[in-house]
């Protein structure tokens, strides 16, 4: 048994390495107290940033309210250890300085498997492919060769597209059904955020383009206060609740109108859904 795990996780071993010319620090390497915590300071905001993909999660799988913060607060905990766990040097991390944060194509299937079966199947798929994915990096060089570029890429393309009808109703505030007019104010904030983002990505240099999320989502920001989108009534919501407490207090699972909970045979799914955030964030 030791040998198996052995040879399926073995213990982590940095290898030699060449650094990147435009790269001033590995992993191992220890820089100046300043630039670590302005650097962590950075990756700590663009993954909060980022957390906008699990709020799109929790609505759509029917949470809001206490129950939707929640579990935007659960996901920042995996988020925070998760990073944490990437860097520690063990046979069960990476070793190396990643950071945890939700993704688009994890956002597309998890709410796919929630409308379908349930939130409790959907957190248990995520599970599933996490400890799928702990054996299975062992043995990316080979797996490299069974998905090139033209396999993966298709694949990637494909989930992508998946996600446009959900990114365009939400950015221009569309109802689900037919005949919605169109929001202008909604319109103006997505383009000048994304138009901000990719304008600064594309065309400029330096830290600017570094930072660009950033100064797309406070211009995004702006826009939406110029346009009496965001003011004293939002500002209450956020301060409403308090600066510190423990999720979990209103979080219970979302069933649809008019749907009864699952009943056995299927009432496995309702133990799952306590670690339906977790599964979520990652």
């Amino acid at each position: 048994m030791k040998d198996l795990l052995g040879r399926l996780l073995p213990p982590f071993a940095e290898g030699p390495r060449e650094k990147p010319r435009d790269m001033l620090y590995l992993a191992a390497d220890r820089p100046p107290w300043l630039i670590s915590f302005g650097v962590g300071l950075q990756h700590a905001m663009a993954a909060l940033m980022l957390l906008i993909y699990a709020v799109i999660t929790g609505q759509e799988i029917g949470l809001e309210g206490d129950r939707l913060r929640e579990f935007m607060a659960l996901g920042i905990l995996v988020m925070g250890f998760g990073t944490l766990l990437n860097g520690l040097t063990s046979r069960f991390s990476a070793g190396h300085l990643l950071v945890v944060y939700p993704g688009p194509l994890i956002m597309a299937v998890f709410i796919g498997v929630a409308q379908a079966a349930g939130p409790g199947a959907a957190a248990g798929g995520a599970l599933t492919s996490g400890l799928a994915l702990l054996v299975l990096g062992r043995f990316l060089p080979v797996l490299r060769l069974l998905f090139p570029a033209e396999v993966s890429g298709v694949l990637l393309m494909l989930l992508s597209m998946s996600l446009i009808p959900l990114g365009i109703n939400r950015a221009f505030d569309l109802g689900d059904g037919p005949g919605n007019p169109l929001d202008l104010p909604s319109i103006l904030i997505a383009l000048a955020t994304l138009g901000t983002i990719v304008g600064l990505l594309v065309w400029s240099a330096g830290r600017a383009r570094v930072l660009a999320l950033f100064i797309g989502a406070g211009v995004g920001l702006l826009v939406a206060i110029l346009t009496g989108q965001f003011g004293a009534q939002e500002l209450s919501q956020v301060a409403t609740p308090p600066l510190l407490a423990i999720p979990g207090a209103h979080y219970r699972p979302p069933y649809r109108a008019g749907r009864r909970p699952p009943s056995c045979p299927s009432c496995w799914s309702r133990s799952w859904w306590p670690w339906t955030p977790w599964a979520a964030a990652l």
